[in-house]
């Protein structure tokens, strides 16, 4: 069988499971595939190195007398549960070891994943095959072997682009999700809505009329469960608060006080000023510390909730929030009036700041 599609296994979204950088992990490895490739026996391209091109592996032929021992990290320690009711590693890997028997995979699961990891990369000691954490795309041949070029990879895979620079891709994606807004049409009726919101003020006018003329909660916020929380919010703060498909993985890192005000309801300013400002006006649930993920999603079908933002990808990771907190922080303050939006705002440039000097980032975006 050609291999057509592969599921890898990553975060979800936008971590992609890559092979590491072979040999010396100190050197960086940051040499491309050869473009001199020979013909291999059955056909299939294969490099200077040896290596058989990623897109020309067959799995019913190739590397069938291989005999290694490879390590595997990942995030996914549901995997590991003997009372999750999916597919386990255990059975992954008989899947796997029944296509290639002398191979020897240790799967090594992570619960801090993206902060453990980004050490690991650091310090120059990972393992063989990774779920890419986020790095800055110029960086990923430092860290990993790229798999072969876009346009032709692209052929049989698709969404190659999240772990990709230069035309190089670095990681494979084992799904897709889709971000956005799942709302009740019921209720938008009820309320008399009959256009969609196209700023956030219109957002804002929009949960306000859901409170003034139906008994829905506007808009839910699963404070309490701080990765959905980090997780439906961060990812807005790119492409589609700037336009920019680059911004997000690229530019944002190196982007001097990334939390301004750009005065035309773009980037994290308008994104999470929504939050701040749903919040204050009384939008949201009664009781935020109460809120329930798993309850929120069939809530939404009936006329419970009319908004609920939802998201499965990995959030952008900004200081370190992977719980939430920094989210958090905004609904409380929003609640009891403790601080003002642009006094939270204000800190995190100072804290992104700091962060950059302390890592020897280079500023070059305004």
């Amino acid at each position: 069988m050609k291999l057509k599609r592969v599921a890898a296994f990553a975060m979800a979204g936008v971590m992609a499971a890559s092979l590491a950088a072979c040999g010396n992990k100190d050197d960086g490895n940051k040499d491309k595939p050869s473009a001199n490739n020979t013909q291999g026996g059955d056909g299939s391209e294969v490099s200077d190195s040896g290596i058989i091109e990623y897109a020309d592996l067959d799995l019913d032929k190739d590397c069938k007398d291989l005999t290694a021992e490879i390590n595997f990290s990942n995030q996914r320690t549901d995997l590991e549960d003997k009372n999750y009711s999916g597919k386990k590693w255990t059975e992954y890997i008989a899947d796997f070891n029944k296509l290639y028997p002398n191979i020897k995979v240790n799967v090594n699961t992570v619960t801090d994943y993206e902060a453990s990891v980004s050490t690991y990369l650091q310090s120059g000691e990972y393992d063989e095959v990774v779920c890419i954490p986020n790095v800055d795309m110029a960086d990923l041949s430092t860290y990993f072997r790229s798999l072969g070029s876009y346009d032709t990879l692209s052929q049989n895979l698709n969404y190659l682009d999240g772990k990709m620079y230069d035309n190089e891709v670095y990681g494979i994606p084992s799904c897709a999700n889709a971000n956005g807004i799942v709302y009740n049409k019921k209720v938008f009726e009820k309320a008399g809505i009959t256009e969609m919101p196209k700023t956030p003020a219109e957002f804002i006018d929009v949960l306000k009329a859901i409170k003034e003329k139906t008994d829905a909660t506007p808009l839910y916020t699963n404070y309490a469960a701080g990765w959905a929380l980090s997780g439906q919010w961060d990812p807005y703060i790119g492409l589609s608060a700037t336009g920019d498909t680059q911004y997000l993985n690229q530019k944002l890192v190196h982007t001097k006080d990334p939390f301004k005000d750009y005065g035309d309801d773009t980037h994290a300013y308008a994104v999470y000023k929504i939050l701040y400002d749903a919040v204050k006006e009384g939008l949201t649930e009664d009781d935020y510390t109460t809120t329930d993920w798993e309850s929120s999603k069939p809530a939404i079908s009936g006329e419970e909730d009319l908004l609920n933002l939802v998201n499965s990808t990995s959030e952008v990771n900004i200081n370190q929030d992977s719980d939430g907190v920094r989210l958090q922080r905004i609904i409380e303050a929003a609640a009891t009036g403790s601080e003002s939006y642009d006094d939270i705002v204000a800190d995190w440039n100072q804290k992104w700041g700091e962060a950059q000097e302390a890592e020897g980032v280079e500023v070059t975006e305004k």
